[in-house]
């Protein structure tokens, strides 16, 4: 992880999700299934924890090759970052979360059914606020680069 001025860059998903505070994570060598079960899913990891699971792998056959279910917690979520040569969307699922767009941080506060798109380059942060947890599908390339700020 190459540090410069208050900068350092990350690309490893499941070390970059850990870093993030998330407990369980399975997004190295996934198979993708036909058919994903969100409630199966929430059953699945513990209620109290926060989980990720990539849900679709598919890096031979498109650029958007890679979907992951995140679940975080109140006051849980991705740290400030941009990625410079990739765009990024999240679908939001389940909780309410907040948002920080831009180079000035103009702040969204998104619900389920809402998706987000972060053009390359936007530096960006989410943080789930509602008691319930925050569940987005985040879809992006599966080892862009992450470049974070202090």
């Amino acid at each position: 992880m190459p540090k410069r001025n208050n900068v350092h860059t990350e690309y490893k998903v499941s070390q970059i999700l850990r870093n993030d505070g998330v407990n369980f994570v399975d997004v190295d060598n996934t198979k993708t299934p036909i058919h994903t079960c969100l409630s199966k899913l929430k059953k699945q990891f513990s209620k109290n924890k926060s989980w990720a699971k990539r849900v679709i792998n598919t890096h031979n056959s498109a650029f958007f090759n890679s979907a992951t279910l995140i679940s975080q917690n109140k006051n849980e979520g991705c740290r400030r970052h941009k990625h410079p040569d990739c765009d990024e969307f999240w679908v939001i699922l389940s909780g309410k979360m907040k948002v920080e767009v831009g180079e000035n941080k103009q702040v969204k506060i998104v619900s389920p059914g809402d998706i987000v798109y972060f053009k390359k380059g936007t530096a960006h942060k989410i943080t789930t606020i509602s008691n319930e947890p925050g569940i987005r599908l985040s879809v992006s390339v599966e080892a862009m680069q992450h470049i974070y700020y202090k």
